[in-house]
């Protein structure tokens, strides 16, 4: 009897275009799959027959997507991109601002990190171990960090630049490779001189409040006459078939992928 397994599909940000949807969809269908679940850190996760994995696994590959099979490793990154222009925005935060800093991560983390707009309330800003929060200064963040066995969250001494955002969570995990309870100062510590940090000082302290889930579900009109639809599903579960309507005209299990 053949066991069913996960595979992790990343989406860094939770920017995902609907052409990449449609193949991602189009995939799981063909090798079985019914149904695709969105996960707390904006990643989805794909039930399969164990017998169907390696060719689920090499069909992403082909389409370049980053995915993981085994016990979890990696993490996807998380960000606020979701509310941009359904929600209050940070005025120097936009669609190319999240896109740069993504496309900068040449390594997957394995850390939790998060790229967040303080004035919107789609996204929690801390669910993550590194959670960069957007600041009032053009193209800066602060840094929590929750550092692993330790309770609340560490504010980094400095705002962090947005092409600095990459490496120095490479820097961190690092750092936390050779020294796994390293506390906040000795990692602070290590990371200050491993090299110098495009930073500025923390004049004004985050001023945030508390988070609350705003009503989304339905359509939703924006001032430029477009509308958004929020879907609400208590299990973040959604079948295919409603996704992709012509996602059955893909026959299944066959040798041939038609996309």
């Amino acid at each position: 009897m053949s066991k069913n397994i996960f595979i992790r599909l990343f989406i860094p940000g939770g920017i995902l275009s609907p052409g990449d949807l449609r193949k991602v969809v189009s995939s799981a269908y063909h090798f079985g799959t019914d149904s695709i679940h969105i996960s707390s850190r904006q990643e989805l996760l794909l039930k399969c027959e164990d017998q169907y994995k390696r060719s689920l696994e090499q069909r992403f590959s082909f389409l370049q997507y980053k995915f993981e099979t085994e016990k979890t490793q990696k993490q996807n990154i998380v960000t606020s991109y979701p509310a941009i222009h359904l929600q209050e925005t940070t005025n120097w935060l936009s669609e190319g601002t999240f896109h740069q800093i993504l496309s900068n991560f040449d390594f997957q983390p394995t850390l939790k990190v998060n790229l967040i707009d303080p004035l919107q309330s789609l996204t929690p800003l801390f669910i993550g171990q590194l959670n960069f929060i957007a600041s009032e200064y053009r193209g800066f963040w602060f840094l929590y960090l929750k550092i692993k066995n330790q309770k609340g969250y560490d504010l980094w001494p400095f705002l962090v630049e947005s092409n600095e955002i990459p490496p120095l969570c490479k820097a961190i995990e690092q750092t936390f490779e050779k020294f796994p309870s390293a506390s906040f100062d000795y990692l602070k510590d290590d990371i200050l001189s491993f090299r110098k940090w495009n930073t500025i000082p923390i004049i004004n302290q985050l001023d945030f409040p508390p988070y609350q889930l705003p009503y989304y579900e339905g359509f939703h009109q924006q001032e430029d006459l477009k509308w958004w639809l929020g879907i609400y599903n208590s299990d973040n579960s959604y079948n295919v078939n409603f996704l992709n309507p012509y996602v059955s005209c893909v026959p299944k299990r066959t040798t041939t992928l038609y996309i």
